[in-house]
């Protein structure tokens, strides 16, 4: 019986005991990270956290669907927050990306339906909602900012100046 509780004690223990790392898988890790990062080009850099936008940019995009779609499946005609905010920084992350800037032209034009939907509480606009995001759009291309114009519009979405683009009100 002694040799049974003394084994099981002796399981306990060295089950229970501390790991015999110290925390240097972590500080390793780290390290290498840095290195894979310092060996990068700069170019290399920069398009790497260009896709890391695109994904948070696709994400929101992804969201902002849902939510579009839900209130158009629901049309109760109540009344929703904007959530233009969300759609501003969207298109400062994709930048010049035609794809995405349809995509998210057509969920403004699906948010501003379902709002008006609810103002009316007529469930016309629900539909034209709904048309809205599955239409192809068929306007004008959309042009790419220039590089200074660009940095406008970014300097003035983030504050860092207090003149708004020439042309804005």
């Amino acid at each position: 019986m002694r040799r049974v509780v003394l084994g099981a004690v002796w399981l306990l223990l060295t089950g229970c005991a501390a790991p015999l790392s110290d925390g240097g898988v972590w500080s390793r890790q780290g390290l290498q990270q840095e290195l894979a990062i310092s060996r990068m080009s700069e170019q290399q850099r920069a398009a790497t956290a260009h896709d890391f936008e695109l994904q948070v940019a696709d994400d929101a995009l992804n969201t902002e669907q849902a939510r579009i779609q839900e209130a158009i499946q629901q049309c109760s005609g109540e009344q929703r927050p904007s959530q233009d905010y969300v759609r501003a920084s969207i298109m400062i992350r994709i930048g010049d990306d035609t794809t995405r800037l349809k995509r998210v032209a057509q969920q403004a034009l699906a948010d501003g339906l379902l709002r008006r939907a609810a103002t009316t509480g007529s469930r016309e606009y629900c539909a034209l909602a709904r048309d809205a995001l599955v239409s192809v759009y068929q306007g004008a291309p959309v042009e790419p900012l220039d590089q200074q114009a660009q940095t406008q519009l970014v300097e003035s979405a983030l504050g860092w100046t207090d003149t708004p683009p020439a042309g804005q009100p």
